[in-house]
């Protein structure tokens, strides 16, 4: 689950997870990025989503929110902590309904 999680991080930023990303002057990974995007709160992490991206609504910007707490429960460090498939699936399913 791992690849989904960075392919959504990459998709969603339009971040490469092989690029370097300078954070109040220090280089971090995307993973690093985005977690830390979090700590600010839904506008700090709605700020680091492609601006390209039409994110007219409120609820929209929740889904994009979800979305990225999704893509890092895949790239937990230890397996046993990161999503697995079936709940990925469940999750994004109640998210289109939404």
């Amino acid at each position: 689950m791992t690849f989904f999680g960075i392919v959504m991080m990459e998709l969603f930023t339009r971040i490469r997870l092989t690029g370097t990303i300078e954070h109040d002057g220090e280089h971090i990974s995307l993973q690093e990025f985005v977690e830390k995007s979090f700590q600010g709160g839904v506008d700090v992490v709605l700020s680091i989503v492609d601006d390209a991206m039409d994110i007219p609504t409120a609820t929209q910007g929740g889904k994009v929110v979800k979305v990225l707490e999704l893509a890092l429960s895949c790239t937990r460090f230890n397996a046993e902590e990161r999503s697995v498939m079936k709940e990925v699936l469940s999750t994004l399913l109640k998210l289109s309904h939404v």
